[in-house]
């Protein structure tokens, strides 16, 4: 394993927090924690995002924004059963991974609860219920409740979070499985890079931190670069990997930093693109070229303001949107080594360039 056991433990630690959309405190918490020995400022968007403020001793400095986002994906309460047993609705979990999945139900509390997914036995099936995927709408999460009023004694209201669980495991010393890689990843690599600049004098202010809503819509992006309003951002996501069929496809484990020209809610400043091949070869930094049908907080930052130069430093993961998530060790210090390279080398005279080369 290429990662210290410091490196694993922020990471673990992150993909074992719990943040639905919405509801992310653990995990903002957590990056507080982390980052505030590293930095001079907390500051918050009124949404919840969380930034770590690097200040520097340059007049009339740049501001350059590095943003994660801190939700992962996960089911809501939808309805509680006269018998005990609970409706859920999702947000972007496929169904198909859902039956007798173990889970976790958190309350306005923090108190958590676990469950499971019902499944039915093979045996009570009819031929056509075996044959057909059971929608969301039509599971039911059982956490031991006797009945609606013992549910609702234990707190249960509508729309609280309920998380499909992942143990965080070590493969074959290459490789990490785990929930909420998306982006748990980016939020361990921000506090990676936090420290690694913490005696670091850097021509422009510094906001690293962490947007909440991502997954529903970009909005803690939104917000936080209105409220940073800065002039270079770089958005550090966790992407699907398509290479479970194929080794041409785009997205592959182990082949480095995605290049991700277009996407389903940006278009790549050709320039920036340009830019980071170049860092990565002069580097010796492995990347891969990457398009998607989804999307990242850059589809929010680059239409910020009067528009701002935004980069996404991705790296992929397998089955991600799930509790089985895949990565490899490499890509993350790939994608680390990417970081600190741009972040060291970033000023003034580099940004009019490509502010420049855009136009």
């Amino acid at each position: 394993m290429n990662l210290t056991k410091k490196q694993i433990k922020i990471l673990k630690d992150f993909c074992e927090s719990y943040g639905a959309s919405g509801f992310e405190k653990n995990v903002t918490h957590l990056f507080k924690e982390y980052v505030t020995p590293y930095c001079d400022d907390i500051i918050y968007d009124n949404l919840g995002s969380i930034y770590a403020y690097k200040k520097s001793k340059v007049n009339n400095p740049l501001k350059v924004m590095v943003a994660a986002h801190s939700d992962e994906v996960a089911l809501k309460v939808n309805e509680i059963c006269d018998n005990g047993l609970i409706k859920v609705r999702e947000t972007s979990i496929w169904n198909q991974i859902l039956m007798a999945q173990r889970v976790t139900l958190i309350n306005q509390n923090n108190e958590m609860f676990k469950g499971a997914i019902c499944a039915t036995p093979i045996h009570l099936l009819s031929a056509s219920q075996k044959n057909s995927p059971v929608e969301v709408k039509d599971m039911f999460v059982d956490f031991g409740f006797l009945n609606k009023e013992d549910a609702i004694n234990h707190n249960v209201r509508f729309n609280d979070p309920i998380f499909v669980d992942g143990s965080f495991e070590i493969l074959n010393d290459k490789r990490i499985l785990s929930k909420a890689l998306d982006n748990r990843i980016g939020c361990a690599l921000l506090v990676e890079i936090l420290m690694a600049l913490k005696n670091v004098e850097l021509p422009y202010d510094l906001y690293v931190g962490l947007d909440v809503q991502e997954e529903v819509g970009l909005r803690g992006a939104t917000t936080a670069s209105q409220m940073i309003k800065p002039d270079f951002a770089i958005v550090v996501d966790c992407s699907p990997a398509n290479d479970l069929a194929s080794n041409t496809e785009m997205g592959r484990l182990g082949e480095g930093v995605l290049l991700r020209v277009v996407d389903g809610n940006m278009i790549a400043f050709s320039q920036l693109i340009d830019y980071q091949k170049k860092l990565c070869i002069k580097h010796h930094i492995p990347y891969q070229y990457f398009i998607s049908n989804g999307g990242t907080d850059a589809g929010a930052i680059h239409k910020a303001n009067d528009g701002i130069l935004t980069l996404t430093s991705c790296i992929c993961a397998r089955n991600i949107h799930s509790n089985s998530s895949i990565m490899d060790v490499d890509d993350y210090l790939a994608n680390m080594k990417f970081l600190k390279v741009l972040l060291k080398s970033f000023n003034a005279s580099v940004y009019e360039k490509l502010l420049k080369d855009g136009r």
